[in-house]
């Protein structure tokens, strides 16, 4: 018969770990951007309302390229953290002004997923000088650097 001490012991960590879980999303949720870590996979996302948003990102991977525009909103950007491989979308009324970017044929595909990727990636789009191949569909603007 296990003793009512060693059923208490048992408890300590379990309830522990449940309240740092819950205490981790609620914080992640209090923030005002999405934050994922995917344990064992090196992602992480951010969801930025406003492209000035961004400039209070710590984090250096967020930095979005210099072809996003200014008045960019809902901004969602998902990294390696472990190598190269970056995907984002945006809104903006504003077109790609970047004199590193060319209409021009898109090559590969993206190296990460998201639920908020398109299925499908068009053949032709803008290609950058830093890597980035950019597309629109939908009103919204996708981009994806494998380099």
């Amino acid at each position: 018969m296990t003793s009512p001490r060693i059923i208490a012991a048992r408890r300590g960590p379990v309830l522990a770990s449940a309240t740092a879980a819950v205490t981790l999303t609620l914080a992640a949720g209090l923030s005002g951007c999405a934050l994922t870590d995917e344990f064992g996979s090196h992602q992480k996302e951010r969801v930025f309302a406003t492209a000035a948003d961004v400039s209070s990102e710590a984090d250096p991977a967020f930095v979005p390229p210099s072809f996003v525009p200014e008045d960019a909103t809902d901004l969602k950007i998902r990294v390696i953290t472990n190598g190269p491989g970056d995907i984002l979308r945006y809104t903006s009324a504003t077109a790609i002004d970047d004199e590193y970017c060319a209409p021009g044929t898109l090559v590969g595909s993206p190296l990460l997923e998201s639920t908020w990727w398109p299925a499908e990636v068009p053949t032709e789009g803008i290609v950058c000088g830093s890597g980035w191949q950019v597309f629109d569909k939908d009103g919204n603007t996708y981009a994806w650097a494998s380099v």
